[in-house]
């Protein structure tokens, strides 16, 4: 639940669009066409996807940032987080002073904790 909240705020604007439009279309859509139990648990459904996809969105976002700035405090070069990680080129690109991280947020949690626990 902490999780939930600290995404919200750090994403207002996206969980408005993405979670209460959505919600708001849904709610229109029912009272309009009054439609059937199986189309309202499709529509629960759809919103929960829409909830999960928001999260895991903004969830991988937040990540990238900590690692981020964990990197910068650490002062480390791109091989030298190669070296410590043992990612690959393909997992994480460098661009003007700001990495970019292709992978799951179970693995940035991961490698959070290594660069954390690092020591030069």
């Amino acid at each position: 639940m902490k999780t939930i909240i600290e995404n919200i705020k750090l994403r207002p604007q996206r969980f408005i669009l993405e979670v209460i439009v959505s919600i708001l279309i849904l709610c229109v859509l029912l009272i309009v066409f009054r439609l059937n139990t199986f189309n309202q648990m499709t529509m629960i459904i759809f919103l929960v996807i829409i909830f999960i996809n928001f999260n895991m969105f903004v969830s991988s976002e937040r990540l990238s940032k900590e690692l981020n700035q964990l990197i910068k405090e650490k002062h480390l070069t791109r091989e030298q987080l190669f070296e410590i990680t043992g990612l690959t080129q393909y997992e994480v690109t460098e661009e003007n002073g700001k990495f970019e991280f292709y992978m799951t947020p179970a693995k940035k949690k991961k490698y959070k904790k290594v660069i954390e626990r690092y020591n030069r």
